[in-house]
């Protein structure tokens, strides 16, 4: 499953493969916009991106990211400028040579989507432990992922319903190909089982 391929890219705009940006693309777009040191950082930053990229095989960088603090606020203020340029805001320093070049590299630019995709991350590596997605609501190692799991069922609710969902065709996708249990049958079935989580857990300790 490859869950970072075919990436949306908000604002499409012919560029090349790999560059940075210089000096003389920022005269073209209106006058020298920024100073030469700010645009050396920003490419400083794109490379550093690109580099974890390598590593990782996407651009998702954690908002906490203790290896390199300075790339995730870079990649946050990213996302921030973008919102900016989309309201109009001239204040704004994402221009559209930086998204082009953003979007060549498959950025994200939707944090709340990053969010669901780290716990849906964390869903496959509970499958791979468990060999199953049915996490019980008292996971005590990740509660987050388990409030996280309990949310999509609801929101897959609404949308069934036809109301306001953040649950999408893609999303719904995603979680049927690692086979995600959509319904829990019973209260009493679901309370028992997550007795016996937590029993077996306290067995081990």
């Amino acid at each position: 499953l490859n869950f970072y391929a075919n990436q949306r890219k908000p604002v499409e705009g012919g560029t090349s493969a790999t560059h940075s940006i210089s000096t003389n693309d920022s005269a073209k777009n209106g006058g020298k916009r920024f100073k030469p040191i700010h645009e050396k950082k920003w490419n400083i930053y794109l490379e550093q991106l690109r580099d974890f990229k390598k590593t990782h095989g996407h651009c998702l960088v954690p908002h906490t990211f203790p290896e390199n603090q300075h790339l995730a606020r870079w990649v946050k203020r990213q996302r921030r400028q973008y919102k900016l340029m989309l309201g109009g805001q001239i204040s704004s320093t994402m221009t559209q040579e930086r998204v082009n070049i953003l979007n060549t590299e498959c950025f994200t630019w939707d944090s709340h989507d990053i969010i669901w995709r780290e716990r849906f991350n964390q869903l496959l590596q509970y499958k791979n432990l468990h060999g199953h997605t049915r996490v019980p609501s008292y996971c005590t190692d990740n509660p987050r992922l388990a409030s996280w799991v309990k949310c999509q069922r609801q929101q897959n609710k609404f949308l069934l319903q036809g109301k306001r969902s953040s649950m999408s065709a893609e999303r719904t996708q995603l979680l049927n190909d690692v086979g995600f249990t959509w319904e829990v049958r019973n209260k009493k079935a679901s309370d028992d089982y997550n007795k016996l989580v937590r029993e077996f857990g306290d067995l081990k300790k």
